[in-house]
This record gives C-alpha cells, sequence and structure tokens, in this order.
C-alpha cells in the first residue's frame, strides 16, 4: 500500500490501519469473535495512519525475522481490556527502535484536561462534572501561550484505568489535569491535581468547598493556578484580562450543561435529539441570556440538523444557526467556542453547497 500509494498527493492517498495478534478466535457460522479477535481491533485503534501495531504474542513471532525494526511501546491501557497489553510497532521508513512513540512536539507548555470523576452517589450528575471539566479546557484556551487538547481526545480517557504515561503517549501533552467532583444540594467539592507527564510528579494539587453560586469563580481560581503553576511567564494582567466576570444564573447553567450532555450523549444523531438541546438551551437563555454555552450548543445543534438534512427546509437551520451563535461576538468577549463553530459552520456549508461561507462569516 506504501508503494501504490506513494504517487498520489497526500489527500487522496488511502491508509490502513493494522492490529496483529496471535491468539485464539471462536467460528461460528463464517464469522469469528472472541478475545483475540478483540485485542486486535482495540491494537488497531492506537495505530498511526498508514502503521502497524503488533502485540507482545505477535512480535515473538517476528522479532528478528522481518527487515524492519520493531518499536517497543511499553504497556499500552487498551479500551475494554482489562489488563495493559505490551505493544510493538512495526518501524517504518525513517524511523528506528531507538524512534520515540510520541506525538510532535510544540514549543507551547501543553496540557490535557481529563474528565472529573463523578464522586456523587447521583450518577446522573455525570454532566454536571463533564461541564465543570469542558469550561476549563474553555478557559485555559484563552491562553494562546498553552497548547490544550479538545474535549473530544481528552474525553476519550473516562471509563479507562491512566496512567500519566498513557496520557503523554497517546496526546503527546506535557501535563494533565486530573480531579473528582462531589455535589450535594446547593454545595460543591472539588479536588484537582496538576501532573507532570514526563516524571509523574504533582505540580499543583488542591481542594474546594463552595457553595454552586461560586462555581465559575472557582472555575476562574482553577484556572489561574494551573496556568501560573505551568506557564509562569504569562503575565498576571493577561490572566486578569482572560478572567471574565460571570455572574451567569445557576440555574440556567445547570441547563445548558444538560443540554450539552444530550448533544455529547452516544447513539445515532436524530431530530429529537437535537430537539432537546435547543429545547434545554431556549430554557438556559429564556432564564439568563448572557450564558454564552445555551447560545453556544443551540447553535450547534441547529447546525447539525441542516447537516443531516432533518427538515424540508434546511436553509431553515442554517438561518437559526447563525442567529443563535452571533451573541458569542458581541461584546469583545472572544470566546474560543464562537471560533470553533465559526469554522464547523463553514466546513458544513462547504459539504453541502460548496466552499462559498455565507457574508455574515466574511468578518470572522
Amino acid at each position: 500500500m506504501h508503494a501504490a500509494e506513494a504517487e498520489n498527493p497526500t489527500e487522496s492517498r488511502i491508509s490502513f490501519r493494522i492490529g496483529l495478534h496471535i491468539g485464539d478466535v471462536i467460528l461460528d457460522e463464517g464469522d469469528i469473535y472472541g478475545e483475540g479477535v478483540n485485542l486486535a481491533a482495540r491494537l488497531e485503534g492506537v495505530a498511526d495512519p498508514g502503521g502497524v501495531i503488533l502485540s507482545d504474542d505477535a512480535c515473538r513471532q517476528v522479532r528478528g525475522k522481518i527487515e524492519h525494526d520493531i518499536i517497543d511501546l511499553g504497556e499500552v491501557a487498551l479500551k475494554n481490556i482489562s489488563k495493559p497489553v505490551r505493544a510493538y510497532k512495526l518501524a517504518m521508513e525513517g524511523e528506528s527502535d531507538s524512534t520515540q512513540y510520541q506525538s510532535q512536539p510544540t514549543d507551547k507548555p501543553s496540557i490535557a484536561v481529563l474528565p472529573f470523576q463523578n464522586m456523587s452517589n447521583d450518577p446522573e450528575q455525570e454532566y454536571f462534572c463533564d461541564g465543570v471539566s469542558e469550561d476549563i479546557i474553555t478557559e485555559l484556551s484563552r491562553f494562546p501561550e498553552l497548547f490544550v487538547i479538545a474535549r473530544n481526545s481528552s474525553f476519550s480517557f473516562r471509563g479507562r484505568p491512566v496512567t500519566h504515561m498513557d496520557v503523554a503517549r497517546e496526546l503527546g501533552v506535557r501535563y494533565m489535569l486530573e480531579g473528582s467532583l462531589r455535589r450535594a444540594q446547593n454545595r460543591v467539592r472539588i479536588t484537582a491535581q496538576l501532573i507532570d507527564c514526563t516524571n509523574g510528579a504533582h505540580v499543583w494539587a488542591e481542594r474546594y468547598d463552595r457553595t454552586l453560586d461560586d462555581i465559575f469563580a472557582l472555575q476562574d481560581e482553577i484556572t489561574r493556578s494551573v496556568v501560573g503553576a505551568i506557564a509562569p511567564q504569562i503575565s498576571i494582567a493577561e490572566m486578569d484580562r482572560a478572567s471574565v466576570a460571570r455572574d451567569i444564573d445557576f440555574n440556567s447553567y445547570d441547563l445548558s450543561l444538560r443540554a450539552m450532555a444530550i448533544f455529547y450523549a452516544g447513539g445515532f444523531y436524530s431530530q429529537e435529539k437535537f430537539d432537546e438541546v435547543i429545547s434545554a438551551s431556549d430554557r438556559a437563555i429564556d432564564l439568563d441570556s448572557r450564558n454564552v454555552q445555551a447560545h453556544w450548543i443551540k447553535a450547534f445543534a441547529y447546525l447539525m440538523r441542516y447537516l443531516y438534512q432533518f427538515d424540508e427546509d434546511p436553509a431553515e437551520n442554517l438561518g437559526l444557526a447563525e442567529k443563535s451563535v452571533e451573541p458569542l461576538f458581541l461584546g469583545g468577549q472572544l470566546d474560543p467556542r464562537a471560533y470553533a463553530f465559526a469554522v464547523w459552520f463553514v466546513i458544513s456549508v462547504g459539504i453541502l453547497t460548496g466552499p462559498t461561507p455565507t457574508s455574515v462569516w466574511a468578518s470572522h
């Protein structure tokens, strides 16, 4: 495949990811399944495009018998596999057994915010933990001096027993922020710790006991502590500028988090799901029109309805998406979610109508 695709433009090449394992399988009417199949599939998931990952059992069969070098990745935690698995990478052209398996380095301090653990007795509070974690990601992304991993990447560790080495290897970051949240009536307890992924050292840790009325100030405080710990060159004035005074009604904030939880929930996208997101967002905005998060997730729901062509008049959804997101660009807030939405907007319009964004986005 490498040879066959070498002359094609990069954007047109077909690249396979391959996971290899040797083990027992169960044959049933032409289909195969079993633990061996599951392990091979999970190894494929951690391979680079065009790359090959081998289990320890597979590696023993080919070591010293092939021309390629083999790179030891150490023990890798795989989804739905109970114990870490020793994995190896087949070295491609230009790589050797001394090559480190990691993402491209950046000259900025890099950080991943893992989803906070729900320590409450109520499992439905999971959405609140996710919302607080995502808000911290958003606040950290305001600083151009930081390289912040996006939600979809860092939240892939949910429910997995991970170490700082796993995070460094899979996301290529130096720091990770993890913590837990316990909510009881009108009070919340948050613990957070910042870990240096290069050596596992705790850079900073803190516990907070607050009322829910202070949740926004608490998020700012955590952000300031993290930034101050890993990027001391950032001035206090810059941190003050990014620490936006937020006195949003808490009930409105809670509804917007519920809307986001519905949006990100697993399963197939449907018009009913987006209707639920829009309904919860509208209620949040009715309680407090300054709730940026509610405007953002509502706009995204309309955009997805347009993209999936759920309605007879998709253009109406596009107009409603534009209208919903406009408050994010007003008042000089420079909210990162506004620009993330703008990118998705242009991409979505380009997919269905060609690469010509509407005039509304020309200034953005």
